[in-house]
């Protein structure tokens, strides 16, 4: 019995050990984020230690002004930081008969362990993407996919304007913005070193950005926010506000969807680092479903409930060229800053992204080790913080192994100014 154990170990920790480069190397989308665990500063209303319940608190980077003359001038240096969910266990099951056990181990890596760990990395990635909704900037034509260098170089120039680091960046589109992009610029490199990428649909580096085709781009259906409605601000948020009272909407309507973006008349966003408006509307983003009650009124949330700076107009925080006000007037989905045309109502489009690594965290958590009954293995990269657990219990009735393969993941936006949306159809 001894003995047996001691083989099942053995293989348990063996599949553990090929899953987890698998894993790091599937993670297409997951593997071009901020991974650095090391930013995690506590748990929220919850347990600790990643366990289920609350949030983690991820510290943001600093922002500071520049003084000018001798005199100092100090600044806050209380820590910021966004809150992140809690993590969730996501799995992919599955069982090894003994037959299949008898092969070489390169079967049991090739037709289970590799398209079992491909499928966890893509629902990785597409938990990733979803948080496209905390994305306010958005650049391309509504309801056409990009089909131009033009549509690169308006998303790069957005990058530039927020300040984005030039390391680091990514733009993942979608098949049909990849199609368009790759025709239309297959004529502006050398036929013979750019063949193999134009056959697979795949851009490469492009300028300072690195591209990559994905079936986990998200799609996003825009609220009912057009009939019936003239939507204003209906109160004056004060500073660090998180939230915007407006009125003028239709009737108990379903107004604004999630990642719904809205500009306010006269309020212009302002050059992270310098703080001067760049003469361009600020965009803001509803980070949750709205609907207006029955006298028109909502109360849209524009800032994650836990971020620690919310809308500042003012000092080195400043994100908003002037405090938005009462009756300002909101224009919903709204062409501007590199989006040529506005969105139309209770309509669905793709949203490809172009993000400098930090406008997304993501984190893997390692599990226990399986208890009675059961014998596994944990595996974790020290450098990328991925890990894995393999759990395997036998089946004497089918004469298998049966197997959970087990990742405790989180992810959320970090510096939404990092990102920006690319519109298709």
């Amino acid at each position: 019995m001894a003995a047996e154990n001691s083989n099942s170990f053995e293989l348990v920790t063996k599949i553990a050990k090929q899953v987890l480069p698998i894993l790091e190397e599937s993670r297409a989308i997951a593997g071009k984020v901020n991974n650095d665990m090391d930013l995690i500063q506590e748990q929220v209303d919850g347990s600790g230690g990643g366990k289920t319940g609350g949030t983690l608190k991820i510290l943001k980077p600093k922002q500071f002004t520049v003084r000018t003359g001798s005199t100092r001038s100090g600044q806050d240096l209380t820590d910021q930081y966004t809150s992140v969910p809690a993590p969730t266990l996501k799995g992919i099951d599955f069982a090894i008969s003994d037959t299949q056990k008898s092969k070489d181990f390169t079967f049991i890596i090739r037709n289970i362990l590799q398209p079992a760990v491909a499928r966890l990395a893509s629902q990785i990635d597409v938990d990733i993407m979803a948080n496209y909704t905390k994305l306010p900037n958005i650049v391309g034509l509504p309801g056409t996919d990009p089909n131009a260098f033009s549509y690169m170089t308006n998303t790069e120039r957005r990058l530039f304007e927020l300040n984005c680091p030039l390391e680091d960046r990514t733009l993942v589109l979608s098949p049909g913005a990849n199609e368009g992009m790759s025709d239309a610029m297959k004529g502006l490199y050398d036929a013979e070193l750019t063949r193999d990428a134009v056959r697979r649909g795949e851009l490469g580096t492009l300028s300072t950005m690195a591209v990559m085709r994905s079936n986990n781009v998200p799609t996003h259906l825009t609220g009912t926010y057009t009939t019936g409605s003239t939507p204003l601000m209906s109160a004056t948020p004060a500073s660090g506000a998180k939230t915007f009272t407006t009125d003028g909407w239709a009737n108990s309507t379903l107004c604004l969807k999630a990642g719904d973006t809205f500009t306010v008349a006269g309020r212009f966003e302002v050059n992270p680092h310098t703080k001067e408006s760049t003469g361009v509307l600020k965009r803001f983003t509803s980070q949750a479903d709205v609907t207006s009650n029955g006298s028109g009124v909502a109360t849209i949330t524009v800032c994650e409930a836990d971020d620690s700076v919310g809308i500042v107009p003012s000092g080195q925080y400043q994100n908003v060229a002037s405090a938005v006000t009462d009756n300002d007037v909101i224009v919903v989905n709204g062409a501007n800053a590199g989006l040529a045309g506005a969105m139309t109502e209770a309509t669905t489009y793709s949203q490809s992204v172009a993000f400098h690594k930090n406008a997304f965290w993501s984190g893997f958590f390692p599990l226990p080790e399986a208890t009675a009954g059961a014998v596994s293995s944990v595996q974790t990269n020290p450098d990328t913080g991925v890990s894995v657990r393999i759990i395997e219990q036998y089946d004497i009735d089918e004469a298998e192994s049966k197997y959970r393969l087990d990742v405790y993941h989180t992810s959320d936006v970090l510096m939404p100014e990092c990102g920006v949306r690319l519109i298709g159809a």
